[in-house]
C-alpha cells in the first residue's frame, strides 16, 4: 500500500483561484462609456433640435441636427474623399517639414558656421503668424495641393529643428 505524503494532501486541498470570467458587454459599457457626458451630448441635441423648430429659423442660418445628418449622410463619398485628399497634404506636408528640419539640424551640427544664418532664418518664419504666410502662398501658388503642404511642412519643420 502506498502511503500518502501529508504535504501533497494539503497542496491538492488548497483551492486555486480561478481566472476572472471575461466581462460582458454591458459591463464594459458601465465601466467605459462616461454616460453624464452621453447624456449631455443627447440633450444638447434636443434643445438644439426643439430650438430650431419653435422658433422657425431659416435653414440657412442655423440647421436643425437633423438636417445636418441628412445632409451629411447624403454626401458622405464626397466627404470621404475630401477628407482623404487632406490627410495626404497633411502627410506630405509632415514628411516635408521633418526632412527639411531634420537635413537642417545634420548641417547646423556638422557646419557651426551655418547655424546663426539658418537660425535667423528660421526665427524670421517662425515669428510671422502662419495665418499670414497661407494666403500669400495661395496667390503664389493657387489653389492646389502645394500650399497646404507647405503651411503644414511650415508647421511641423520647427519642433524638427
Amino acid at each position: 500500500m502506498v502511503k500518502e505524503n501529508p504535504q501533497i494532501a494539503q497542496i491538492s486541498q488548497i483551492d486555486f483561484p480561478s481566472a476572472p470570467s471575461a466581462p460582458s458587454a454591458v459591463k464594459f459599457l458601465q465601466k467605459r462609456v462616461n454616460w453624464s457626458g452621453v447624456g449631455l451630448l443627447v440633450g444638447v441635441f434636443v434643445v438644439w433640435e426643439t430650438a430650431v423648430r419653435l422658433t422657425d429659423t431659416p435653414t440657412y442660418l442655423f440647421p436643425a441636427p437633423t438636417a445636418v445628418f441628412r445632409y451629411l449622410s447624403s454626401h458622405l463619398a464626397d466627404l470621404l474623399l475630401a477628407g482623404g485628399v487632406t490627410l495626404l497634404e497633411a502627410v506630405a506636408g509632415l514628411i516635408l517639414g521633418t526632412a527639411v528640419g531634420l537635413a537642417l539640424a545634420v548641417l547646423i551640427t556638422f557646419w557651426q558656421q551655418l547655424e546663426q544664418g539658418v537660425m535667423s532664418l528660421a526665427i524670421l518664419i517662425k515669428s510671422t503668424p502662419i495665418i499670414a504666410i497661407a494666403p500669400i502662398l495661395t496667390i503664389w501658388l493657387g489653389f492646389g495641393p502645394a500650399p497646404k503642404v507647405i503651411v503644414t511642412a511650415l508647421l511641423t519643420f520647427f519642433p524638427v529643428l
